[in-house]
């Protein structure tokens, strides 16, 4: 039995042994893995960082020394000045060498000049990388030449990542990164020793040890992840940022706009995108040289951050070039103060160790939607455009790209804040239009039209300001106004005598589908007297199909009180027989646009003559707007239409105007008298 528990000890022993080593080597072989994952993205962000920065400005440098000697690569000033900011790029990371290696795995760049126009195109990972795709591998080295020293017995992660002149295209050259992980390799091994020497002591504790040893090795994976992640989060930053001033730099501005400029189209709003260049920068650094010209651009990029509002941007994309991006312009004049406060405050004397010197800047501004901008590019280059037209004109000043659009805007502004005054001056006039029967001629109803004499302005045609009042919300007050007054004129024309005709008012979709709509009707009835069914509301075909179920219960309300309902401009919408047989209407009012022509146009005639069938179908009232001559009337009347009206009987007229065409009563004697 002793023999038997010796011997079962001795194999479990031996299988605990063996089960640990193997679970030690699977440990090691994953925690290796994860540590050249780790490194392979730590090196990508580093290229896609160096590819974003800097790279750009060497591209054509490549192209020239590609097919160099060694001798000849290592006296090359391009070397030197790439291997200078290079440096800069990787001076707080753990890496041994950087290399560039051309398309043909020739080494024609490398911070250990001892490796210029070595070539590397027999290994398999930088033909991988030739291809597109990064690759790594861990290996180690007794001797390494690290930058200024050298370093013995060190693991390293020699990665391949490619270089990309733009993010789809194809690779032109391969980064040769060479990570030192040694501390990370170190760590893994110590943890497998001292897991098999805690076995060895404490064997009826090795589930125990075991789990306190993985834990403490998570921890240091947690931290080794950390570290990780805050210098990717580093690479990243100094990828999409100035490196001088820690602005956004092009490639985030571009980012930023072309957000800003999605949100004007949803939000309906406007952006102001600001090109910014110093005047005479340049004398700056001949005079005082380089260093202190950066301590200025610091010193600027800080005044402009000062003159933004929250969510704006300012971004520097040169030399002594920056742009600004002013999201949710309400007015021209916010980006145009803006762009004030940036001359004064950029131009106010900047002290550089005791001296007083100025810098002026000189500011183009294009509006986005105005400005026609199809894409970041062309309303950047646009700013661009008007910038150098600040240039032009004397320099430290403001230009926009197009003064015509700003002129409209300024315009449109205007327009607005009159039309905000306009109904508590009392500056509303109604103008009315006869609708006439078609056949006799007698005046059926009058449709009440909306006119505006501004104070200030002048006359604006309802084009102009109808827009503005839907846009603003206006509408809701405005349109409220309209149904009281054209209610009270129609009971006033009654208590002259005038016999009883239907008004007709025009609904918005921001009225029909306001909340009070019912009550305001109702209001506007028992506050003039108006016996429902002389009231007729006149919707647009295209209002019906936004919420066409929610429409069609405030048409069954609005029915229900009495008044008569139409829909206006028809033909001109979805004209779906699916809601024309459930809308609780009277009648269709053919859009003008297909009566202009009608005697002419072999189309026109065929959709007016096919609407008048599908009313007499339905039952509907058909109504022809836009009726201007003899020929027209006598077409509509032979396809059925019941009522027409346009100038061939009144323009509109102001209520005294029109009420002595209602005392006639008939605006055509008989068909004759058309016809002749």
């Amino acid at each position: 039995m002793s023999k038997f528990l010796r011997n079962f000890t001795i194999a479990g022993l031996a299988g605990l042994v063996l089960v640990t080593g193997i679970l030690g080597y699977l440990y090691r072989e994953r925690e290796i893995n994860h540590l050249i994952a780790f490194s392979t993205g730590e090196s990508a962000a580093l290229a896609q960082a160096f590819n974003n920065v800097t790279w750009p400005d060497f591209s054509h440098f490549l192209q020239r020394i590609k097919d160099m000697g060694n001798a000849r690569l290592r006296q090359h000033a391009g070397v030197r000045q790439f291997d200078k900011m290079l440096r800069v790029q990787i001076q707080r990371l753990d890496i041994h060498r950087v290399s560039v290696l051309a398309l043909n795995g020739n080494t024609v760049f490398s911070t250990n000049p001892r490796h210029l126009g070595i070539y590397q195109n027999s290994d398999l990972n930088f033909h991988k990388a030739v291809n597109g795709e990064a690759a790594s591998r861990l290996v180690h080295r007794d001797i390494v030449a690290s930058l200024e020293e050298i370093k013995l017995d060190r693991y390293i992660v020699i990665s391949f990542v490619p270089i990309r002149e733009a993010s789809e295209a194809k690779p032109v050259a391969v980064f040769e990164i060479h990570l030192d992980v040694t501390g990370y390799v170190s760590n893994i091994n110590q943890n497998i020793s001292l897991a098999y020497f805690t076995i060895a002591l404490l064997l009826m504790a090795l589930i125990a040890v075991f789990f306190l040893l993985a834990s403490n090795a998570e921890t240091k994976i947690k931290q080794f992840a950390a570290t990780i992640g805050q210098q990717e989060k580093f690479i990243e930053h100094q990828g999409y940022h100035d490196m001088l001033t820690g602005l956004p730099n092009r490639i985030l501005f571009r980012d930023r706009l072309e957000d800003a400029m999605n949100e004007c189209v949803s939000q309906e709003s406007l952006l102001a995108v600001l090109f910014i260049d110093l005047d005479h920068f340049q004398k700056v650094n001949d005079a005082l040289g380089h260093a202190i010209g950066d301590q200025v651009l610091m010193e600027v990029s800080s005044r402009l951050k000062g003159c933004i509002r929250g969510g704006d941007t300012v971004a520097r994309i040169g030399g002594d070039e920056f742009v600004i991006i002013l999201r949710k312009i309400a007015v021209l004049d916010e980006a145009e103060e803006i762009a004030r406060q940036i001359l004064m405050t950029v131009s106010e004397p900047i002290v550089m160790e005791g001296r007083e010197f100025f810098v002026t800047p000189s500011i183009g501004i294009s509006v986005y939607p105005f400005d026609d901008g199809d894409d970041v590019s062309s309303l950047l280059k646009k700013a661009n455009s008007a910038m150098s037209k600040a240039k032009n004109a004397g320099r430290n000043t403001v230009r926009y790209f197009a003064e015509s659009a700003r002129q409209q805007l300024a315009s449109r502004f205007s327009i607005e804040n009159a039309l905000r005054r306009a109904l508590e001056r009392d500056e509303f006039e109604l103008y009315y239009q006869p609708v006439v029967q078609a056949k006799s001629g007698k005046i059926l109803a009058v449709e009440a039209l909306l006119r505006w004499q501004s104070v200030e302005l002048g006359f604006i045609a309802p084009m102009e300001f109808i827009p503005l009042l839907e846009e603003t919300g206006l509408i809701i007050p405005v349109g409220q106004w309209v149904l009281e007054h054209a209610c009270k004129q129609n009971v006033a024309w009654q208590h002259k005598g005038i016999r009883d005709l239907k008004i007709n008012v025009n609904m918005s979709a921001k009225q029909l589908l306001h909340k009070n709509l019912i009550k305001q009707v109702n209001e506007a009835l028992d506050g003039s007297g108006l016996r429902p069914h002389l009231l007729d509301l006149e919707i647009t075909e295209s209002m019906l199909i936004e919420d066409f179920h929610h429409t069609i219960q405030i048409l069954d309300m609005l029915n229900e009180t009495g008044i008569s309902l139409s829909v206006d401009d028809f033909g001109t919408g979805y004209s779906s027989l699916s809601y024309l047989k459930r809308m609780p209407v009277d009648t269709l009012k053919i859009d003008q646009s297909f009566v202009r022509d009608i005697t002419v146009n072999i189309d026109d005639a065929a959709i007016v003559e096919a609407i008048c069938a599908l009313s007499k179908s339905l039952r509907f009232k058909v109504t022809a707007e836009g009726v201007e001559n003899g020929q027209q009337l006598e077409f509509l009347r032979r396809v059925g239409v019941n009522a027409v009206q346009g100038y061939l009987f009144s323009r509109p007229l102001s209520a005294l105007d029109v009420e002595r065409l209602l005392r006639r009563d008939t605006l055509l004697e008989s068909p004759e008298s058309v016809a002749s």
